[in-house]
């Protein structure tokens, strides 16, 4: 029977493995500045949205119909309370913007951050508690019980001899291009004209 050499099996010691957090970008005063300007645009985005809709006819407006039972008091009404709820919203908002930005960048930020702080100091100025966080519970570890591989399953490593150079081997030589000088190049310029 022919002897297999032992295989040792290739694991990366945990120093090697990056942690993401170690990737992330930093909350710079530019990425803060940044984040503060697309929240103000965002915020006054959905004020103006609102502004709108009480200056158009009721029977085209979006919010508080007819069709949903409000009559066109009503739903002025509504959203004019809508529009104080909204400009409240944002003012805190835009004070608390280092207690939900994060470090999110733009697409991120706009698509995802934005629209749920949104709605969330929207509720909160509404009066509307939030909701309970989940209590955090420790991961359990998961063991696996590994059985050693056996010999016969092992797949042998492939070393690939390199050829033995000689520190003294003889190397190949480098050659400058030749150079030319100012006066070669001008009397060409002058040749040409």
């Amino acid at each position: 029977m022919e002897k297999v050499p032992s295989v040792t099996p290739n694991i990366v010691p945990a120093t090697f493995t990056p942690v993401p957090e170690q990737f992330a970008p930093a909350v710079t005063q530019e990425l803060r500045s940044k984040q503060a300007h697309w929240a103000q645009g965002y915020t006054l985005n959905r004020v103006s949205h609102l502004e709108n809709q009480l200056r158009t006819a009721h029977y085209k407006r979006a919010l508080y119909t007819i069709d949903q039972g409000y009559t066109e008091a009503q739903s002025e009404a509504l959203i004019k309370e809508d529009i104080k709820v909204a400009k409240t919203a944002k003012t805190i908002m835009l004070d608390r913007i280092s207690e939900w930005a994060g470090n999110a960048e733009e697409d991120y930020f706009n698509s995802n951050v934005l629209p749920k702080a949104w709605a969330r100091f929207v509720e909160e100025v509404k009066g509307i508690p939030a909701p309970e966080p989940a209590e955090e519970t420790e991961p359990v570890p998961v063991t696996v019980e590994e059985e050693p591989l056996a010999l016969e399953d092992m797949e042998p490593v492939v070393v690939v001899d390199r050829p033995y150079v000689s520190i003294h081997a003889p190397k190949s030589e480098v050659v400058a291009p030749e150079q030319v000088s100012l006066g070669e190049v001008l009397g060409k310029i002058e040749s040409k004209k």
